[in-house]
């Protein structure tokens, strides 16, 4: 597998699970909005040439878009992948493709934040082909 193009996020991703009890909706919302407004502005300097060949490859071939959580504590499964729905909303709306399209699987990891760079969300575009995966959750 190869990575064809990857960005970084630099807003960390939130697990909303038993936090912010009491917090209204609209507060949630606005969070939400927002991580997906920087993740579009980040997929946008990738440049039209990059969409174009990635949105070539999610409609005739498989493509596995890998979002990596860096954060300082790692979440369980069902929180990583809830924290990054957002990120993968926007991936989706700019390829311009659905979320649930079979052609593209989304795989959120976690990386242990070291205290150097920024904590964050980096996005990664890969190539497969599905006969040859072997475990679509850990790079070759």
């Amino acid at each position: 597998m190869t990575i064809i193009a990857s960005c970084f996020v630099p807003i960390p991703a939130l697990v909303e699970a038993n936090s912010r009890r009491g917090e209204h909706w609209a507060k949630k919302k606005e969070r939400k909005d927002e991580r997906g407004e920087h993740t579009l502005a980040n997929l946008r300097m990738l440049g039209n040439g990059n969409k174009l060949y990635l949105c070539d490859i999610a409609r005739r071939e498989s493509m596995l878009v890998r979002m990596v959580s860096i954060s300082v504590q790692e979440p369980n499964d069902d929180n990583l992948a809830g924290s990054l729905k957002h990120y993968r909303d926007a991936i989706a709306f700019w390829l311009g493709i659905p979320d649930e399209d079979p052609r593209v699987k989304y795989v959120p990891k976690w990386e242990r934040y070291k205290g150097k760079g920024q904590r964050g969300v980096r996005i990664e575009f890969v190539r497969f082909i599905e006969e040859h995966l072997i475990d679509i959750r850990e790079p070759s």
